[in-house]
């Protein structure tokens, strides 16, 4: 769950998941589109790949969104990911998809 600081109000999620047959935790963020372009998925963001680094300790993470999700894009760019591969998700959308090595 992601609250806002000082107001305990829920706002979204953040975290990871194991896609089924992958090895990587998947990073994902999602939040109610009123808090969107405040930079609180970036904050979110980096609060996760610390935790992956720090307390999981993976060697990599991954994350991803559908092609026209440009701004979701732009986050995980900025966050350091690296295009890795674009998929068809099962509503036959594609998904491009990313990575980082910690």
């Amino acid at each position: 769950a992601v609250d806002l600081k000082n107001e305990g109000k829920f706002i979204g999620f953040a975290g990871f998941f194991l896609p089924e047959g992958k090895s990587d935790p998947e990073l994902m963020i999602a939040l109610d589109d009123q808090f969107w372009h405040q930079g609180l998925a970036t904050e979110a963001g980096k609060a996760l790949i610390e935790f992956a680094q720090n307390t999981l300790k993976v060697p990599r993470i991954t994350a991803g969104a559908d092609q026209g999700n440009i701004y979701s894009l732009q986050m995980i760019r900025r966050l350091g990911f690296v295009f890795e591969k674009t998929e068809l998700s099962p509503a036959n959308l594609p998904v491009d998809y990313y990575y980082l090595e910690l």
